[in-house]
């Protein structure tokens, strides 16, 4: 009775345009689905939007640049409906976005065949920023995407500075900055485990790769990523 109250009361509404659905699990619309910009051609590396396909399906920077993780899950490009979407669950506090976005990420995880991680962990949010927003949206998608796949959620990280948003940044600084910016946190236990690292939107990499290689090094077998999107940015 609560619950058909609350679904009253508070209706599941799409996460792209609003619209109140019937599904609270995956709340999307039929108007919704056929522009959502999926990432159907992206690097299997790092989950960057190609616009030329080569035959080992990677970008030019993943041939160049060495990462800390193996595989990405990426369903959407950052662009359109899909960037409005994130947007309004990273700032605008629409929380309940998170399991329709998890719900994403899982679909293509299936599609690409994943294998099923021992834990999944989240990038962090420096204390001060999460003091003002009041939540990690990395942490939210984590914890719903671990529900789904019956894997524990763990926080490993934490990050020591915090950096100038990375949207005003060129690819070349946003590797640059990431020097120290995290470390592993005490009594984390990560040794021979594979480990899925969950973020809401990749840009260049360098923070997925920053937190990969503390994961590793603390002695993660395997560490893959996933995020709701990625950006389509010029690695330069």
């Amino acid at each position: 009775m609560m619950r058909t109250l609350l679904r009253l009361l508070f209706p599941p509404k799409c996460v792209f345009c609003g619209r109140v659905t019937e599904n609270e699990n995956f709340a999307v619309c039929e108007d919704c689905l056929p522009h959502i910009p999926l990432n159907r051609r992206a690097c299997r590396n790092c989950g960057t939007p190609l616009d030329t396909v080569y035959g080992d399906w990677m970008c030019t920077t993943c041939r160049k640049r060495k990462r800390a993780f193996t595989r990405a899950y990426v369903p959407f490009v950052y662009k359109d409906i899909a960037r409005e979407a994130i947007l309004r669950f990273k700032f605008g506090g629409r929380r309940g976005s998170a399991g329709t976005l998890a719900a994403y990420i899982l679909l293509k995880m299936r599609e690409m065949r994943a294998p099923r991680p021992d834990m999944i962990t989240f990038v962090p949010l420096h204390f001060t920023r999460l003091g003002v927003r009041g939540y990690n949206q990395a942490a939210l998608l984590a914890r719903a995407l671990g529900k789904m796949l019956g894997v524990p959620v763990q926080s490993t990280l934490r990050k020591m500075r915090n950096t100038p948003p990375q949207s005003k940044m060129s690819g070349r600084n946003r590797w640059a900055v990431q020097h120290d910016v995290f470390a592993l946190k005490r009594d984390v236990d990560v040794a021979g485990k594979d480990v899925l690292l969950v973020d809401d939107v990749i840009t260049t990499g360098a923070t997925m790769h920053t937190c990969a290689r503390h994961l590793k090094k603390a002695g993660a077998k395997t560490v893959e990523i996933a995020a709701a999107a990625a950006t389509s940015f010029v690695h330069k």
